[in-house]
């Protein structure tokens, strides 16, 4: 696809700021989790690892464990939009920023002000979730 013109009626400097925002919440958000895993604390504020597995129930067992993947899935999905904001940074130092990835269309204003960091419209996005 050929580079295109930066789109005229899209505020590049608004959207850096908003994406900058959403970078610092991601970073928080994986930054949060990972303190909140490191103090090796369970939510009933016993340590994890405190005594052997035979020593605690198995349902704390698996709340632990459950507890340790929603962690993980948090991280995953921040460090999703990081990238996904490091790609939208970029598309705005190409001239391309509110132009699809996919389609090279116009991405509506109003998805970027829902979703910044968004780099297709909203019926690609569909049909990428489906596939």
């Amino acid at each position: 696809m050929a580079t295109q013109q930066q789109r005229p009626e899209i505020d590049i400097e608004h959207f850096r700021s908003r994406l900058m925002e959403e970078r610092a919440l991601a970073e928080q958000a994986i930054a949060g989790t990972l303190d909140a895993d490191a103090d090796g604390m369970n939510d009933t504020g016993t340590q994890r690892s405190e005594l052997s597995n035979a020593d605690n129930h198995p349902a704390d067992l698996a709340t632990d464990l459950q507890i340790r993947e929603q962690d993980d899935a948090l991280i995953v999905n921040a460090q999703e939009i990081l990238n996904k904001i490091d790609r939208a940074l970029v598309k705005m130092d190409e001239g391309t920023y509110g132009i699809s990835d996919r389609s090279g269309g116009p991405i509506p204003v109003e998805r970027l002000e829902a979703v910044p960091y968004a780099t297709v419209t909203t019926e690609e996005q569909a049909v990428e979730e489906m596939a």
